[in-house]
């Protein structure tokens, strides 16, 4: 199947805290990455316009990814 269309940037934050709630996958995937930091913080509702990556991530092939680099 393919993939819902990206939210628009008013509801970002809401989007991504509805699938958290609803999602056990992404929670524990959410979890394994970014434990401790809240889902504004992860997300950047603030300040990031969308399609900018967040911290500890990199833009492949137009999709953010966790940047194994990161951590190190």
């Amino acid at each position: 199947p393919e993939a819902a269309p990206p939210p628009e940037e008013p509801d970002r934050l809401q989007y991504y805290k509805g699938r958290y709630d609803g999602e056990a996958t992404y929670r524990a995937w959410f979890d394994s990455y970014f434990g401790g930091r809240t889902m504004a913080e992860v997300v950047g509702a603030v300040d990031r316009p969308y399609g900018v990556c967040g911290e500890g991530t990199v833009l492949r092939d137009g999709i953010c990814q966790v940047d194994p680099s990161a951590g190190q």
